[in-house]
């Protein structure tokens, strides 16, 4: 029996619901909630986490347009580097990495490939993959084409689909807008 970090008290009986993703434009759906009796806290349970990290990751590097800031510290934390370390490997300050992070400036063109042909060299063959399957509902098949997280576009949904075996992550369009990238992928099952 799981028990409340905050209180000690038991969790109650998961619901399934949505979460917040580490990138503010992605939720998590249909993940099993544990909610304390106690006191109210709430956990994620988010199985095969790893392999969701590995499609996250995969997706960002895939999205169209440049980077963002929140993009870039992401897949710097990805690949466990320091600042320091990028700007070395992007041969550029380290000043210019905070800038970018920090959305004052835009990622040069050089640097946005560079960083993604870095991490897309960390991923395995299954995240790699996981973006090449076919396209998945779209709730809003007239809306105008815009791009996921670029600001004041729509959030990314990733739907955990575990019912019938091991997990899988499918891709949905949020309701707000469509996705525009280049694929709409099927999440690689863990």
């Amino acid at each position: 029996m799981e028990l409340c970090d905050r209180c000690g008290t038991p969790f109650g009986k998961p619901v399934r619901g949505e979460w917040p993703y580490q990138l503010s434009y992605i939720r998590l759906a249909n993940v099993p909630i544990r909610v304390c009796l106690q006191c109210g806290q709430r956990e994620a349970c988010i199985p095969s986490e790893g392999l969701l990290q590995s499609v996250v990751t995969r997706l960002v590097t895939s999205k169209r347009g440049r980077l963002s800031g929140e993009d870039i510290a992401f897949l710097r934390a990805h690949l466990g580097w320091s600042a320091t370390r990028l700007a070395d490997a992007l041969g550029v300050d380290v000043a210019r990495i905070a800038s970018w992070e920090a959305d004052e400036e835009p990622v040069d063109a050089s640097a946005d490939e560079h960083l993604r042909d870095e991490v897309n060299a960390t991923l395995s063959a299954d995240a790699l993959a996981a973006v090449e399957a076919p396209p998945v509902v779209d709730p809003a098949p007239n809306a105008p084409v815009v791009e996921a997280g670029q600001p004041g576009t729509p959030e990314l949904v990733l739907r955990l689909v575990d019912e019938d075996g091991p997990c899988t992550w499918v891709r949905e369009r949020s309701g707000r807008g469509v996705d525009a990238s280049n694929q709409e992928p099927r999440m690689a099952k863990g």
